[in-house]
């Protein structure tokens, strides 16, 4: 249950503080962030894009030349077919005279030839111009994966004055993100047998579009790999440090995307929201049953709040709620439990053992009749009518594993917006603190999309695949964490998890179980924070759904200093 989790002070955390920040970051720059934890005067770090340009993205004329020294011994060095779609003008010039400025020239126009003629089609949005070591990096992206079908990178705009700003910096493949936006990226290259040739006339926009869906009723998603790279910078007329890299929704592209999931036999409808695209998944004839599971201990207020709202707010019919009363010993309490055990939607559960949240939701599950569970802690407070719908929806996707909702804060600012793994040494949440009506980074705050992991405050997940992957970890993870680790365990198994800005509840956090305030507590919380850190280290170093240019420091998806890429 990460929620309950809360940071406590002394020298001797701050000490462990800091070795996480070392494990995480590696040497460089660890020095100064030791430095501001102990609360030791540094000299302040810029923070602007220009300067992280300036230090760890510009491409001199040597670090080019090194680049290309190191093409020379790769073994695949593809030919790429240059297509356009939808350019005409000035615009396609720019983008040519990129081209010609790159060091890697195997490269060919679309004009007078075909596919044949390469091995790669290199597609670009028209306008865009690429850095100079844009087709050196995909040429170095498939010597790590020759089997990859799809490449695409990261982009930026770039102002009339030269000057770079707004950068994109995309997860690896993330399907629900694409259909939130219906973008991938400015600069893509797929392999010529999956071409599925330059799509039917139209706005530069919706010509782009229809080429990536057709190339994507082609492709094998497992197949598509991310070159996290800025590769391309497109113009923009005004400066806006907060700018979409996806160009703002249409009817027309909601209407290709509806197109696209027919063909593919997804059952959803696609609709235009302020931020991007929402898909509604259709449900089964039979609404499929939902077990909601709420461990308590004694929080009579909470539980009412609780109770009562899903009672007031939810649409969705086919529900029971399990009450798992951990031992609760006030009398008001067990008065109200045996009230609401006579309601026919509810089932109290008896279990006196200490605390271990895990193990509480385990047993429940056991007892839990329905086909999708909806883990809930006792202090969410349901707001939204189409809450349970919208997560049941996309729990019985059967590519999907966990499914998390939008919890705020009563001050209606973001309490969780997904996990990021590695923020602060394990996970933190995307987000945080974010203004209810702010669409963040990307408009990730506010599109449903892939992450890593979700929180247990709200989740729902078949129970199918939940007995698959054994549930929640309750010899390791009693407390904190098992949420975490329940979803990368998902991931291990192919499923994906996925976050709905559509599910909106609130959440009272951690009313229930207060602080990490004893020497027990704090003895546990670093046995769990030990656990994730040895079981889960590759994972936490290197988050899917999120960027290694961007930090692991704080949760407001800034930018890395340094960035954490690999090569």
């Amino acid at each position: 249950m990460f929620d309950t989790v809360k940071r406590h002070g002394g020298l001797g955390h701050k000490l462990l503080k800091a070795w996480r920040l070392y494990r995480q970051s590696g040497v460089r720059g660890v020095y100064h962030r030791i430095r501001a934890l102990l609360g030791i005067p540094t000299a302040p770090v810029p923070r602007t894009y220009v300067e992280w340009v300036r230090q760890y993205d510009s491409w001199p004329p040597h670090r080019l030349a090194a680049l290309q020294t190191k093409l020379g011994n790769m073994p695949v060095q593809p030919r790429f077919l240059v297509c356009i779609p939808g350019g005409n003008g000035a615009l396609r010039r720019n983008t040519i005279e990129s081209l010609k400025k790159q060091p890697y020239t195997d490269w060919i126009l679309q004009e007078g030839a075909k596919p044949s003629d390469a091995d790669w089609v290199l597609v670009l949005y028209p306008g865009t111009l690429l850095a100079p070591h844009a087709l050196i990096s995909l040429v170095i992206e498939l010597q790590r994966d020759p089997e990859a079908h799809l490449l695409y990178g990261d982009e930026d705009f770039l102002g009339p004055d030269g000057e770079r700003y707004s950068p994109d910096f995309k997860p690896d493949w993330n399907p629900f993100l694409f259909y939130s936006t219906a973008w991938l990226s400015s600069v893509y290259a797929v392999r010529r047998q999956y071409w599925a040739g330059q799509a039917a006339n139209g706005t530069p926009e919706l010509t782009f579009l229809r080429t990536l869906l057709g190339v994507l009723e082609r492709v094998d998603g497992n197949r598509i790999r991310h070159v996290a790279r800025v590769l391309a910078h497109r113009p923009g007329a005004e400066r806006d440090s907060e700018r979409c890299s996806a160009p703002p929704p249409t009817d027309e592209a909601a209407a290709l995307l509806q197109a696209h999931l027919m063909h593919k036999g997804v059952a959803a409808t696609v609709s235009v929201e302020a931020a991007g695209y929402r898909l509604q998944y259709a449900l089964p004839e039979s609404a499929p049953m939902a077990s909601i599971i709420i461990p308590t201990r004694n929080g009579v207020a909470l539980m009412r709040q609780c109770v009562e709202s899903i009672f007031a707010h939810t649409e969705y019919p086919a529900y029971e709620i399990i009450v798992v009363d951990n031992g609760s010993d006030d009398e008001h309490a067990l008065a109200y439990f045996a009230q609401l055990a006579e309601q026919c939607k509810i089932r109290l559960l008896r279990d006196d053992s200490p605390f271990n949240y895990s193990a509480l939701n385990n047993m429940a599950v056991a007892h839990a009749q329905g086909d999708v569970i909806v883990l809930l802690n006792n202090d969410i407070e349901v707001i939204g009518a189409d809450w349970l719908r919208e997560m049941v929806s996309i729990a019985m996707q059967p590519e999907v594993g966990a499914v998390g909702a939008r919890l705020l804060y009563p001050d209606d600012t973001v309490q969780h917006a997904g996990i990021i793994l590695g923020i602060q040494g394990v996970a933190g949440h995307g987000h945080k603190h974010l203004k209810r009506t702010e669409y963040g980074y990307q408009h990730r705050a506010a599109l449903a999309q892939n992450l890593s992991a979700v929180t247990a405050a709200c989740l729902a997940v078949r129970k199918s695949v939940w007995q698959e992957v054994g549930g929640l970890n309750e010899p390791d993870l009693k407390v904190a964490f098992n949420d975490v680790d329940f979803c990368i365990r998902l991931l291990q198994a192919g499923y994906r998890n996925v976050w709905t800005p559509y599910a909106e509840l609130y959440h009272h956090e951690s009313a229930s179980r207060g602080t990490e305030d004893n020497p027990e507590k704090r003895a546990r919380f670093a046995h769990e924070v030990r656990y994730m850190q040895k079981c889960w280290a590759n994972e936490l170093m290197d988050d899917k759904a999120y960027n290694p240019a961007l930090t692991l420091e704080h949760e407001d998806f800034s930018l890395a200093w340094p960035p954490r890429y690999t090569s």
